[in-house]
């Protein structure tokens, strides 16, 4: 089956730490990640790619365009919640790997 448009655009969202690795950091970042795959767990339209082996960046998979803001807006809920707001950014790219 083939799709037209963009609606099935796969986009990828990056929380990427912007301070230097500690190894409580590193755990932080992780249990982050836990706590967005639990706030996505129930949809189908996002996942997290690496839960358990983030370093320094969490990926979050999305593979609908129309579902990319609200997904940021889970992502962002969790990293303020796990306190990391300041210490990390967020970015939105295509699968592909271009900035959107």
């Amino acid at each position: 089956m083939m799709c037209t448009g963009d609606a099935m655009q796969a986009h990828r969202i990056a929380v990427r730490l912007t301070v230097p690795v500690t190894p409580g950091l590193l755990h932080q970042l992780r249990n982050c990640a836990e706590e967005i795959y639990r706030a996505l767990r129930d949809v189908r339209y996002a996942r997290v790619e690496n839960a358990d082996t983030a370093i320094d960046t969490i990926w979050v998979r999305v593979v609908s365009t129309g579902k990319v803001r609200q997904t940021l807006k889970v992502v962002e809920k969790c990293v303020a919640d796990e306190l990391l707001w300041d210490r990390c950014e967020t970015s939105v790219y295509e699968a592909d790997g271009f900035d959107v």
